[in-house]
């Protein structure tokens, strides 16, 4: 395969249900849009948007039956084949995708957990930014009273 399109696979000492459980999943909290999935087949199909590095990708993992457990392939090409720069995304994505792949089967409460704490963060800043604003407009407010008031 060229720059346009790469692949890798991996193993797992998991059966091929729990390993496509946990790649379908990984795949939604690796950002990547499920286009489509088929447990039967072992085969799911995603999309990365566009980025500054890159006008996207499509994403195929199949999770086959291997002696040890499962192998999962991982399959991935540009949107736009031409696109030098987003070469690098290839790998960068499978290994997102394995290592979540990977903690989901060794223990998804703690990624529950994980993401939970960063739900509360986000939230957190988010409620932060909004009482920020909030007090820059009160001071506005204020300024432009004492400078135009009554």
């Amino acid at each position: 395969m060229g720059i346009a399109s790469q692949s890798t696979s991996q193993r797992f000492p998991h059966s091929v249900e729990e390993v496509y459980q946990a790649f379908l999943r990984a795949v939604e909290l690796c950002g990547f849009e499920i286009d489509s999935q088929d447990e039967a087949l072992g085969r799911i199909t995603a999309k990365a948007g566009m980025s500054t590095l890159s006008f996207g990708e499509r994403l195929v993992i199949r999770v086959e039956s291997d002696p040890s457990g499962a192998n999962a392939v991982l399959e991935s090409s540009l949107k736009i084949g031409a696109n030098l720069s987003g070469a690098h995304r290839h790998a960068k994505n499978f290994d997102a995708l394995i290592k979540q792949a990977s903690e989901l089967l060794k223990d998804p409460a703690a990624v529950d957990a994980r993401l939970e704490r960063e739900k509360k963060i986000e939230q957190e800043e988010s409620s932060s930014v909004l009482t920020l604003a909030f007090l820059g407009l009160v001071i506005l407010a204020i300024v432009l009273f004492l400078k135009f008031g009554t």
